[in-house]
């Protein structure tokens, strides 16, 4: 190394030109050594033209073969990625993450898979799958078709749209909750572990089998097993143990086991808001219900489905990154919607027209509460007052009524009183007369 200001007078420095550039036309120089031309061709003409004081490895200036590969076939095998692999290709990105994606959620991925799959032998006529959907009468007795309530979780819709939306509900969520219950799978590049994780590992620190990692040691694999329980019971309960739906139609699960899978996601967000389709943004507590109702599903079955995840987040005792109990979240949650309802119930009545339509639901859903509550207490506390029940239903609208109307009350108070007075003044001028 030695100073270019000492040797600028013994040292003939050439201006970058054309010709210079055009020597190595033949060549093919590669990324590195294109950025290092250029940067020897800027560094050659700043000298020629400030003679700044550099110091410069003169062996690095006078080296052609780091800037030029006269080897067309050596160049283009030699180049490499950030990894030290070869150069991928287009679709080798996306390939590492399905293998990577299907490593950590190789439940979902075979669900995926297999909706996927039926799909499309029933779009080409190759199944039926009303034979696949659950029905009570046909799952139980009197027919015993027990295949039903396992094959009816994998009919993902009748239409693409369904199919589509369940596909992504089942990734964005499903997927996201099998690599919280599990352990993060193993990072896959080039169809290689490149980081593994701690999905197959058992607690003694060796590799679980493909057996016990997808089926007997797969936590929610299991979990899904007794959601499906859980839901299958409640509506063979409700359709009187298949009696009262014998002429419905078949229908699959499904619908109330995304919304418990999306359920028990959003009890494990830390995020103040998610992405709902990508598109918009919501409190994660209202995702559930976004999900159940863009998938065509009904009330009752979104209901099943938040009472059936928030079942199985207590039994599986599922805690938040800080550590806070999803159950003691979902109470505080609660509270702070239920205060945040009767703030903006406030605000809203401001508004004159909304006063008058809110106070009017208050009101309605007040007079059913006093009909329940009397109908209650007479069937379960004081049977002997079953003859007084409509007069005490009576007597307490009544109340209801002057407590929300004091005004009409009060003028109705009036009205009597002027009706009484009217009355005697008439009685007594009845006897004067006579």
């Amino acid at each position: 190394m030695v100073l270019i200001q000492d040797i600028l007078t013994d040292v003939k420095v050439q201006t970058p030109s054309y010709e210079m550039e055009k020597e190595y036309i033949d060549f093919t120089p590669n990324n590195q050594c294109l950025e290092k031309m250029y940067r020897r061709l800027e560094l050659e003409k700043n000298i020629s033209g400030l003679g700044l004081s550099l110091v410069v490895p003169l062996s690095h200036l006078d080296s052609e073969g780091l800037y030029y590969n006269e080897d067309k076939q050596k160049n283009k095998n030699t180049k490499k990625d950030l990894v030290g692999g070869k150069e991928k290709e287009w679709y080798e990105p996306f390939q590492d993450q399905f293998y990577t994606f299907a490593a950590s959620s190789p439940i979902t991925t075979i669900h995926v898979a297999t909706g996927t799959t039926i799909y499309l032998l029933k779009t080409f006529g190759v199944i039926d799958c009303d034979k696949l959907l659950y029905h009570s009468s046909k799952t139980f007795f009197p027919r015993f078709q027990l295949h039903r309530a396992v094959t009816n979780n994998f009919v993902l819709g009748q239409t693409l749209y369904e199919v589509g939306r369940r596909i992504y509900n089942l990734v964005t969520y499903g997927g996201k909750l099998e690599k919280y219950i599990n352990g993060k799978g193993d990072t896959i590049r080039n169809k290689k572990v490149y980081i593994q994780g701690v999905q197959r590992l058992k607690e003694d620190g060796t590799v679980k089998s493909n057996s016990e990692w997808l089926l007997t040691d797969n936590k929610y694999l299991r979990m899904n097993a007794q959601m499906v329980g859980l839901i299958i019971a409640s509506d063979y309960i409700t359709s009187g143990l298949g009696i009262f739906t014998r002429k419905s139609k078949p229908y699959s699960i499904l619908g109330s086991l995304e919304v418990a899978l999306t359920f028990m996601y959003t009890l494990i967000e830390d995020e103040s808001n998610s992405q709902f389709m990508g598109m918009f943004t919501v409190p994660p507590f209202f995702m559930p219900i976004f999900v159940g109702f863009t998938s065509g599903s009904s009330v009752y079955t979104i209901l099943k489905g938040l009472i059936v995840g928030g079942i199985m987040a207590s039994y599986m005792d599922i805690r938040r990154s800080d550590g806070e109990k999803v159950t003691q979240y979902l109470s505080r949650t609660s509270s702070d919607f239920w205060e945040l309802r009767h703030l903006l119930i406030k605000t809203m009545k401001k508004i004159p027209a909304l006063n008058v339509v809110i106070t009017e639901i208050e009101n309605t859903l007040a007079r059913y509460n006093i009909y329940i509550e009397e109908v209650k207490r007479v069937v379960m506390k004081e049977p002997g007052e079953i003859l007084n029940l409509a007069e005490n239903i009576k007597e307490r609208l009544i109340k209801l009524q002057n407590e929300t109307n004091p005004g009409l009350a009060a003028s109705s108070s009036t009205m009597n009183n002027d009706v009484i007075k009217t009355e005697i003044s008439t009685s007594d001028d009845d006897k004067k007369k006579n």
